[in-house]
């Protein structure tokens, strides 16, 4: 199983979030979870559809589902990272 960590810099402070690549023959997905210092706020799923966008999946904090398309950019950033 292959994993990143980002912090992002926010109002509320700095969270860093751990992306865990979890294999499967049916979907790409990612157990994310995400600390602000030393302790656990979230743990989450986000899974790449058919149409190859990324959703996280519930349940899951509003604020996430709300950073949904910052998280799929953060994926889709390390992903072009490895290929090259």
């Amino acid at each position: 199983m292959s994993s990143f960590s980002k912090s992002f810099h926010t109002n509320e402070g700095t969270f860093t979030l751990t992306f865990s690549k979890i294999a499967s023959f049916s979907a790409t997905k990612y157990f994310v979870v995400s600390e602000k210092g030393s302790i656990r706020v979230a743990a989450f799923e986000i899974k790449q559809n058919k149409e190859g966008e990324w959703k996280v999946l519930e349940p899951a904090p509003a604020c996430i589902v709300q950073a949904e398309a910052i998280l799929a950019a953060t994926i889709e950033a390390y992903n072009k990272q490895l290929r090259t």
